[in-house]
């Protein structure tokens, strides 16, 4: 028998512990087999329970790290594509940059990345401005543009515009921000025949803004 008062094996038929002297504080192995394992069984159990924990732990911590890199994905596509802080420029400064290529060249690929995606440089309305410069220039003449001021739609304008441009192009409208007129002159200088000129002309650029970037869509057909 063992002393439940300090755990000293006695014999079987001890009434008292010979070392403490207290009585009847006796368990038998056997129980003390059976109550080691109940409190094993009890730490397993705790330790089993302790497992739904840990895997809801880790499953929380990987929807974490997921939805975080889900948000650093879409930063990254907002910055870099859309562009969102980018500064706009003015109509006016493109239209200028796009006819000082345009007549320094008189190659109407090069003025390609100033037209609308929906606009083709060589359509009949650029393909005969284009021409129609070339010719001039062919001839000895100076050619020069100056921009002027814009002006900007309004907002039924540029809804018209954007059911003209996807019905006719089927580029969605919604994705043109802005649209406006930018006023344009174009002077001709020179000597022909014996006979000096010097004309001026004046008309107007429609111009579009897509995201941040302004395009010319159309030309005065009077040039």
């Amino acid at each position: 028998m063992i002393c439940r008062n300090c755990g000293t094996e006695n014999p079987d038929d001890a009434l008292t512990c010979y070392v403490c002297g207290e009585a009847p504080n006796y368990i038998k192995p056997s129980e003390s087999r059976t109550n080691e394992s109940m409190a094993y069984s009890q730490g397993s159990q705790a330790l089993r329970m302790q497992t739904p924990y840990e895997e809801k732990s880790s499953l929380k911590t990987l929807i974490i790290a997921i939805v975080a890199i889900l948000l650093v994905a879409a930063a990254a596509y907002v910055f870099l594509v859309l562009k969102p802080f980018e500064k706009v420029g003015k109509p006016e400064d493109m239209v200028q940059e796009c006819m000082d290529t345009l007549f320094s060249t008189i190659q109407p690929e090069k003025i390609e990345k100033y037209m609308p995606p929906y606009v083709d440089v060589n359509s009949d309305d650029w393909g005969s401005f284009s021409t129609g410069m070339a010719a001039v220039k062919a001839m000895g003449f100076t050619v020069s543009a100056e921009a002027g001021e814009y002006t900007k739609y309004s907002n039924s304008e540029i809804d018209s515009y954007r059911r003209r441009v996807e019905s006719s192009t089927g580029y969605k409208g919604r994705k043109i921000k802005e649209v406006g007129t930018v006023e344009l002159t174009i002077h001709v200088s020179g000597s022909y025949g014996g006979q000096t000129y010097s004309e001026s002309e004046t008309g107007e650029a429609v111009v579009v803004r897509i995201g941040n970037k302004w395009y010319i869509s159309e030309i005065n057909e009077k040039y």
